[in-house]
């Protein structure tokens, strides 16, 4: 089960925002970070900082195994069929009857 983190961002440059985690050394003083949240992964911390923020970037110094981590591309399982379900037979076309003039008009 995973544990709740404290997430802070800091303004790194004019146009960049960088994400920490609690405990990071290179954290600025509190009066020049703000809170984000506690949340469980720094993939919902991004997502929660998005909201807010733009031009997000993880601290390299905290959360660098996040951003040089490879990740294995997911292949989904194939699709098992539930049941042998079937269309229903269609039913047959109904002849409509046409009226006939016996007698001429």
């Amino acid at each position: 089960m995973y544990k709740s983190i404290k997430y802070y961002v800091s303004q790194h440059t004019s146009r960049t925002v960088l994400l920490h985690k609690e405990g990071c050394q290179y954290l600025p003083r509190p009066d020049s970070r703000s809170f984000i949240g506690s949340c469980y992964t720094p993939a919902q911390a991004l997502t929660v900082s998005l909201m807010q923020y733009s031009n997000i970037h993880y601290c390299p110094h905290c959360l660098s195994d996040v951003t040089h981590a490879k990740v294995a591309p997911v292949n989904p399982p194939p699709l098992i069929p539930l049941c042998g379900a079937k269309k229903p037979p269609k039913k047959p076309k109904e002849k409509q009857l046409k009226a006939v003039r016996h007698f001429p008009v």
